[in-house]
């Protein structure tokens, strides 16, 4: 009784799905579409526990020490003896790097029958819920006349997000799938994500094929693999660097399973059936093996907002600190 349920954007609150090692933040398109609708304070990211990159750079922890005496014993610390030390360039490196970075972006390419792409002001009806039982977000919205439904989830065990579109617009070739790979901004903070270089980094065609495709990335000494297929022969398009397209024409239902490995890609993916179904039973099993509050009987006037505030907590947890590491 507590999905939560938007048909507006919360510009500082997009929905996140994850399994506690890996995370997928998405818009009210249930992926990754307009993030110039969201404040530059909560940026849609793509992100892993193992995701950590550094710039070049040969510092040490060495370059920050300094002697302290201790009962009577000289120790080394990191320390600055003042803050004019933190603009040193050897400081400024160890305290930026390592960092996280955002592995890529999943996105809705939609055009009108103009072949001009969408807009976010071309969406109407605009829904969406996130499904706590099941770990599925559900979007929806009407652009150009047509229905599209979005179906994301993140697999309980593996850094992959599963996605299933519905729409006439697929049978046209005027509804798919973007994925793109941005470098790392020196900003770093709030978004690590630089779409301005493309030659600051690489993807690597691996394998390409009408079922999907395998990429190498590499971010100075940093690699990872992607790796994407599908239940449809797909048409696969390169329209700029480090961007795919995915259509599939002569469909109006189309599941995606797209996999991030630290190492080299999986021979093979789940089968999209399964991935969804292990999704399912994972949350299912989640709810039904923990402790769970329930305010029914409560006369406090907040004892319902309590109540949904515990389980979003509960869900939140579960996404965000349920991984291989502490939080």
């Amino acid at each position: 009784r507590h999905n939560p349920t938007v048909t507006t954007v919360d510009k500082s609150a997009p929905f996140m799905l994850g399994n506690g090692n890996f995370a997928f933040t998405a818009d009210i398109t249930g992926l990754q579409t307009f993030q110039d609708q969201y404040s530059p304070l909560a940026p849609l990211l793509t992100e892993a526990q193992w995701g950590w990159h550094s710039f070049p750079g040969k510092f040490t922890l060495s370059h920050a020490l300094k002697p302290y005496r201790v009962r009577g014993k000289l120790r080394w610390y990191p320390a600055l003896s003042n803050w004019d030390e933190a603009k040193k360039e050897e400081i400024q490196w160890l305290r930026e790097n390592p960092h996280k970075y955002s592995l890529g972006r999943l996105a809705l390419h939609l055009e009108d029958a103009e072949g001009k792409d969408a807009t976010f002001a071309d969406l109407s009806a605009k829904k969406q819920t996130l499904d706590m039982w099941s770990g599925r977000l559900n979007s929806s919205f009407v652009f150009d006349g047509a229905q599209v439904d979005v179906e994301s989830s993140v697999h309980p065990t593996r850094d992959l997000i599963i996605v299933r579109l519905k729409s006439q617009l697929l049978f046209d070739g005027r509804l798919g799938v973007d994925l793109k790979f941005p470098g790392v901004s020196r900003k770093l903070n709030p978004d690590p994500q630089d779409w301005e270089n493309p030659d600051s980094h690489t993807t690597q065609e691996v394998a390409r094929g009408p079922g999907g495709l395998t990429l190498t990335r590499t971010l100075d000494e940093t690699r990872y693999s992607v790796k994407l297929t599908s239940d449809r022969e797909l048409d696969i398009q390169a329209p700029g660097p480090h961007r795919y397209r995915m259509i599939a024409p002569g469909s109006t239902q189309l599941t995606l399973l797209v996999e991030f490995t630290e190492k080299p890609a999986a021979p093979s993916l789940p089968d999209p059936e399964a991935a969804r179904a292990d999704v399912a039973n994972w949350w299912q099993h989640y709810w039904m093996n923990g402790g769970v509050v329930d305010l029914t009987g409560s006369k406090h006037p907040k004892a319902q907002e309590l109540e949904r505030r515990i389980v979003m907590s509960q869900y939140l947890t579960a996404v965000n600190s349920a991984g291989i590491y502490p939080p």
